[in-house]
C-alpha cells in the first residue's frame, strides 16, 4: 500500500465545476498480472486487484461544495468476463460492491452529463496512470514465472 499526497486540480469543466484530489491511496497487496486467457480477443497480461482511493473536493460554479472519496478498482474478469479492453483499465469501485466509493454521490452531485464524462475520465485516468506504474514496475517479474 502506498499513499500520495498531491494536490491536483482538474481545469474547470465547461459548467464552472471544479475537482482538487487532496490525496491519492493505492492498494496493491493482493494486486497481481494475468494473463489474458484463450478465449479472450487481447493477448498479454492485465492486472487484477489493484485499488486506488482518491480524496477530493468538488466545487460547483455556485461555490457550493462538499468532499468525496472515490475508489477506482482495475478491471476483474471474473465480473466482467471479456470486457477488459487494456492491460491496466480502471473502473470506479461501487461497479464491483465497494461501499465507500462516493463517485456515484459526485456524479449527482455534479448533477451535468457533459461535467460527470469529463471528471470522470479525469479520475480513471489517475487511476489507470498508477495502475500502469504498477504494472511497469512488476511485469519483468510477473510475465518470467
Amino acid at each position: 500500500m502506498e499513499n500520495q499526497e498531491i494536490n491536483k486540480t482538474l481545469k474547470t469543466t465547461e459548467n464552472g465545476i471544479k475537482i482538487e484530489v487532496r490525496s491519492i491511496e493505492e492498494f496493491d497487496d493482493n494486486a497481481a498480472i494475468v494473463e489474458f486467457g484463450r478465449d479472450h480477443y487481447l493477448s498479454g497480461y492485465y492486472i487484477e486487484d489493484f485499488r486506488v482511493d482518491m480524496d477530493l473536493d468538488a466545487t460547483l460554479a455556485d461555490g457550493t461544495s462538499e468532499s468525496f472519496t472515490v475508489s477506482c478498482q482495475s478491471a476483474d474478469m471474473m465480473v466482467d468476463k471479456l470486457r477488459a479492453y487494456s492491460t491496466t483499465e480502471m473502473r470506479f469501485a461501487q461497479n464491483y460492491g465497494v461501499d465507500w466509493d462516493e463517485s456515484r454521490e459526485l456524479e449527482e452531485f455534479v448533477r451535468s452529463i457533459e461535467d460527470w464524462d469529463e471528471i470522470a475520465e479525469f479520475l480513471i485516468g489517475i487511476a489507470e496512470d498508477k495502475c500502469k506504474k504498477w504494472y511497469d514496475d512488476n511485469k519483468d517479474e510477473a510475465t518470467n514465472d
